[in-house]
């Protein structure tokens, strides 16, 4: 079986509602891993956090 993986891009302008929109879409469609890269001042924990709390 294979498990389809996506990385979720949050380069410029970080608009959570849009990602949270793109994570539900992306678990509806059987997406089994989201990433999320940690970046200057920005911290992917808690994002990842706030998307596995929506889907």
């Amino acid at each position: 079986m294979r498990q389809i993986s996506i990385g979720i891009n949050w380069q410029g302008s970080f608009d959570l509602d849009n990602v949270i929109e793109q994570a539900k879409v992306a678990d509806d469609g059987g997406v089994h891993s989201l990433f999320v890269a940690e970046a200057w001042g920005r911290d992917a924990f808690t994002i990842l956090t706030v998307l596995a709390r929506e889907t």
